[in-house]
């Protein structure tokens, strides 16, 4: 996960907002990759200074990622050396 841009606090509204890029290979049997993509992340903080609430937009659809999930990573064939 890499932070895209700094944080951003308002304070007004009590939210903390993040923009990151995730990717890489699932913990998963069958180890699927998943392609690099963005999220924005907005916490929104209650009167005790924990979070509330987290939404979250992603790049991809949903379907994409689940399909992403459950593919397995393709292999390069072997070279005739």
């Amino acid at each position: 996960v890499q932070l895209v841009e700094p944080l951003t606090i308002d304070e007004n509204k009590k939210q903390i907002t993040a923009r990151i890029r995730s990717g890489g290979i699932l913990q998963l049997p069958w180890s699927p990759k998943i392609s690099s993509y963005e999220s924005l992340i907005v916490y929104t903080i209650d009167s005790n200074g924990l979070v509330e609430s987290q939404d979250q937009v992603w790049s991809i659809s949903a379907i994409e990622a689940l399909k992403e999930t459950f593919t397995p990573p393709s292999f390069s064939a072997p070279s005739d050396s």
